[in-house]
């Protein structure tokens, strides 16, 4: 191996590189030492990182060090100063379900830090700021390790071609499985009856605990990064911890993780080979009879789809231009809602644009979707009073049906300028489940419910009752039918009510536990930021519970957190700010005071009958 630590593995042409972290020094050393492969050594913070190709594939391949911070650096690493596309870890971990055998793999579906616990002021496990407890791997990276994982199980000595048999005999191995689920991770080595114990007393569908998995969960979930978790079990984490733990690591543990990065590579050159090749842009410009000079107009928003690996389950944001990180894009989002896609303008796109973007969206389609699916997008030219919504290939369902966190949600694409699902609100839904499971039989009022996500987000995570309170009538009928597609009616009442003259029902349908603001940014004739945000803020901490919480949602761009939180310190001093939620990754901003704030607060648990 060489040195070279001026040069980048993403600076070379092609595309980017996929990550293999190895947990043991063991297991990166039999990845290196696989047949084929190339390598070239770069040292930074304290790290080496092997850059090369296996395969066909560019890789890197580190070790990660143990403990979460030290995975934390290394993911952040690698995708900051490498540009890896995606990245898969690897590494031991002890049994925590009782079909979690020694030499069984797991395959972490979804990962959790034990040891997070910043109870009262969050539920236990959840990371503050964040709203969520639990991240998901990629699934369709993690189904592709999956089939890897079974073909190299079903070999003779289960671990591939080059181990003994008799020596995995040996260790107490016999007919290892893969599981797939929850692993949790903590900056502690679970090695007692007792721990073990606790653990699945806290966490009963946690199949196995480790030290790194969860730091790398969350700072790719952040970065947008897909990844994938795969562990060897390696003990009990009890009392009756391998006896040789380093000739299981020898033996199996290094051998597995070979095996199964081997297997995978092989399948990924498979499927590139076999898969429709990404056409260059400036083919697909000239397949559009779009002039190349257009191409650049779009470049950002075809990277993007580019970038894809596999068609998102839920509906999200795929390119977001209007934060302002994309020069000359500002005017553009893309969004996706299964199986249509929405392009968004705010104004006039050039005819270049449209033509550029729809050729990328075939070929994306051309390379991701099933052969007899048909393409279906939309262009949306809209203002902020008004939209013109025109359907440029395939058709929109009638009854449009999509999910998000595994609920379920109308929308309608093609009329109207919203269409019944703000995207960009994902993190404050999450956050509302996860306080519902924290405080089940909450009582949650939601004040401009509009179609009710937050409604649903609350009773699907255990509160007892949701009042939702929007002056449109139509708002609220798709509210009602949210909640039905959810089979979550019967909890939540619809009152199609002008909230300024509705204070006094609600009060006494209260105190609340929970009260959620989000108005919109400006809306004449109802609400305007500057006269009527301190109108509210005077109302609630009559509304609330002692201890009770509140959401509120600023999504003006003129106005920022601080404007927000002075506004709450002068109409309703006593509540204690509790910090700001995270947008969706995909909404960064040049300027994050621009972009959507979600904030919480709470009322003091001395409170008292503020009502009087």
């Amino acid at each position: 191996m060489t040195s070279d630590p001026a040069v980048s593995a993403s600076s070379a042409a092609g595309p980017a590189p996929l990550a293999i972290v190895a947990a043991m020094r063991q297991e990166l050393h039999a990845v290196l030492a696989l047949p084929g492969a190339c390598w070239h050594t770069q040292h930074h913070a304290g790290r080496e990182f092997h850059c090369g190709t296996l395969h066909g594939q560019p890789v890197v391949a580190v070790l990660c060090g143990i403990g979460k911070v030290a995975a934390a650096l290394t993911t952040t690493l690698l995708a900051e100063r490498h540009g890896v596309r995606a990245l898969v870890f690897t590494g031991v971990a002890g049994g925590l379900a009782p079909q979690a055998r020694v030499g069984d793999v797991v395959l972490g579906r979804t990962l959790l830090q034990h040891d997070m616990d910043a109870s009262p002021l969050f539920p236990r496990f959840e990371v503050p700021l964040t709203g969520r407890s639990r991240f998901d791997a990629d699934a369709a990276l993690s189904d592709r390790l999956a089939r890897a994982v079974e073909a190299v199980l079903a070999s003779p000595s289960h671990y591939g071609a080059g181990v003994d048999a008799a020596e995995v005999a040996a260790l107490g191995v016999q007919a290892p499985r893969l599981h797939q689920g929850l692993i949790v991770s903590g900056d502690r080595f679970v090695s007692s009856a007792a721990e073990s114990q606790a653990l699945q007393q806290a966490l009963p569908e946690a199949l196995a605990v480790e030290m790194e998995g969860a730091a790398i969960a969350q700072v790719c979930h952040d970065l947008g990064l897909p990844f994938a978790v795969l562990r060897t079990i390696s003990d009990r984490a009890d009392d009756s911890a391998h006896v040789d733990f380093t000739r299981f690591i020898d033996v199996v543990a290094a051998q597995a993780s070979a095996a199964i990065v081997d297997r995978w590579l092989r399948d990924e050159a498979g499927t590139a080979s076999a898969a429709p090749c990404a056409v260059p842009v400036a083919e697909a410009m000239a397949a559009a009879a779009v002039a190349p000079a257009s191409a650049t107009l779009a470049q950002p928003v075809i990277d993007a789809l580019q970038a894809l690996t596999h068609l998102p389950q839920d509906a999200q944001r795929i390119f977001h231009g209007r934060g302002g990180r994309h020069p000359g894009c500002e005017h553009l989002s893309l969004d996706w809602y299964a199986p249509v896609w929405l392009l968004t303008a705010h104004g006039e796109p050039a005819p270049a644009e449209v033509q550029a973007i729809g050729a990328a969206l075939a070929q994306t389609w051309a390379r991701l979707a099933p052969p007899d699916q048909p393409l279906n997008w939309l262009l949306q030219v809209r203002d902020e009073a008004r939209a013109d919504n025109r359907l440029q290939a395939g058709a929109v369902p009638a009854d449009h049906v999509v999910a998000i966190d595994g609920l379920r949600f109308r929308v309608h694409l093609d009329r109207g300028l919203n269409h019944g699902l703000f995207l960009d609100m994902v993190e404050g839904h999450r956050w509302v489940r996860r306080w519902a499971q924290a405080q089940p039989g909450g009582r949650v009022l939601n004040l401009f419910a509009y179609s009710g996500a937050f409604s649903v987000a609350a009773l699907a995570g255990g509160a007892s009752t949701v009042w939702n309170v929007d002056m449109a009538r139509g708002a609220l009928a798709s509210g009602q039918r949210n909640h039905e597609l959810n089979d979550l009616q019967g909890r939540a009442s619809f009152l199609p009510h002008d909230l300024w003259n509705t204070w006094g029902k609600l009060t006494r349908g209260g105190p609340w536990d929970l009260v959620i603001m989000d108005p919109p940014a400006y809306q004449k004739g109802s609400f305007v930021a500057e006269k009527d945000w301190p109108r509210l803020l005077r109302r609630l901490p009559e509304l609330l519970a002692p201890g009770g919480h509140a959401l509120l949602c600023l999504n003006a761009p003129r106005y920022g957190s601080t404007w927000l939180a002075e506004q709450v310190a002068a109409a309703a001093p006593q509540l204690r700010p509790l910090g700001r939620l995270p947008n969706p990754p995909v909404y960064a901003d040049i300027d994050e005071e621009r972009a959507l704030k979600v904030m919480v607060w709470q009322q003091p648990e001395d409170a008292g009958d503020v009502a009087g």
